[in-house]
């Protein structure tokens, strides 16, 4: 981990996780940085929201509407963007983090030298298991509703 936090410390990356409300599109032009979006999945995010109590299930189509076109204009404006931009799908990066750091760092640093990312087992089990909970606690109503109002962000 030691060698990759040295390596981001060399290059501008602005790393975006969640709904990114809070930024304006404009300002991340103006960074002139290199992007990654870490993505979720909208139904776990739906899903934690719901166990905090932030929205209710008779909100889940309405927030799944203005969640998922937020999460559909900022990938759009990526891709017209003149920042390089990544998209990584927190789902993969906790089901494969060693892999998935891998080649984004490859990637963004552009080197073919691999970092030392030091994951322990628990970290690693506990991302593993953070990419499923959702489907034990979401019923199966408000899966719907996510899929439907979401089906076009889902990473298959």
């Amino acid at each position: 981990a030691e060698n990759l936090e040295k390596e981001c410390m060399t290059k501008h990356v602005a790393v975006f996780e969640g709904i990114t409300e809070n930024w304006p599109l404009e300002l991340v032009d103006k960074l002139g940085v290199d992007v990654v979006y870490v993505s979720r999945d909208p139904r776990a995010i739906v899903s934690q929201l719901l166990s905090d109590s932030l929205i209710t299930e008779e909100e889940v189509q309405v927030f799944s509407t203005q969640l998922c076109a937020r999460i559909d204009s900022f990938r759009t404006h990526l891709a017209s963007s003149h920042n390089a931009f990544q998209i990584t799908d927190y789902e993969k990066l906790a089901a494969s983090p060693l892999a998935t750091l891998s080649n984004l760092y490859h990637t963004l640093f552009d080197t073919t030298t691999t970092p030392d990312l030091g994951l322990d087992k628990e970290t690693k089990s506990g991302l593993y298991a953070s990419v499923s909970e959702w489907r034990n606690s979401l019923s199966q109503i408000a899966v719907d509703a996510v899929n439907e109002e979401c089906g076009g962000v889902i990473v298959k």
